[in-house]
């Protein structure tokens, strides 16, 4: 049915994040904070213009890196230097374009005003059941505009072998029976022949 978005909640949301990634901006004395070039020119340059900061590890082209992994470093080793306005832009710049832009999108295009994740069966190298919601992250912020309706509670339950069991029951046309999700039955998927069998374990 499709997971419900607190379209106010996410637009409330999405300003908040708009804020904070122009109060980071800022911080850093680029033009373009999202420019890898213009922040290697102020991290790793010359002074007065740069920092002269000696780069953590190298691009593969063998430039001076600006990915998280060096900013981390570079925060950690010079607190002082106001470093961590990078990492809070791209924090926030990403809960607007990854997070709440897909949500957006997602209720937008949707028939029902819901969002509905991809689901793969076969993505998973473990055989556990791929979405495509696994990318949200866990912290309440972004995670707090998926909400029930009024009047409807949101449960959170684990099924042992739920994504088996269900592929099983898809694969075998839906048929009108419970036992292929019911306690004491176990679901074996075989690629001999294209079977699939549910059976009692």
């Amino acid at each position: 049915d499709g997971i419900h978005v607190d379209t106010e909640k996410l637009e409330r949301h999405d300003e908040i994040a708009a804020q904070e990634v122009h109060a980071a901006a800022l911080k850093v004395p680029v033009p373009n904070v999202g420019s890898s070039k213009q922040l290697a020119a102020w991290l790793y340059g010359p002074k007065p213009a740069g920092l002269a900061l000696t780069p953590p590890h190298l691009t593969p082209a063998g430039a001076p890196s600006t990915d998280q992994e060096a900013i981390n470093w570079l925060h950690l080793e010079n607190p002082t230097l106001g470093l961590k306005g990078i990492l809070d832009y791209r924090k926030w710049t990403k809960y607007r374009s990854t997070y709440f832009a897909s949500a957006r999108e997602a209720v937008t295009d949707s028939w029902d005003g819901r969002a509905h994740s991809e689901y793969r069966t076969t993505s998973v190298e473990t055989g556990r059941l791929g979405s495509s919601f696994h990318t949200q992250p866990r912290d309440p912020f972004a995670r707090s505009i998926y909400t029930s309706p009024t009047g409807w509670t949101t449960l959170s339950a684990d099924y042992s072998q739920i994504e088996a069991r269900l592929a099983a029951w898809t694969a075998a046309g839906r048929p009108p029976t419970r036992k292929a999700i019911a306690p004491g039955y176990g679901a074996m998927l075989t690629a001999q022949g294209g079977a699939c069998f549910i059976c009692r374990s």
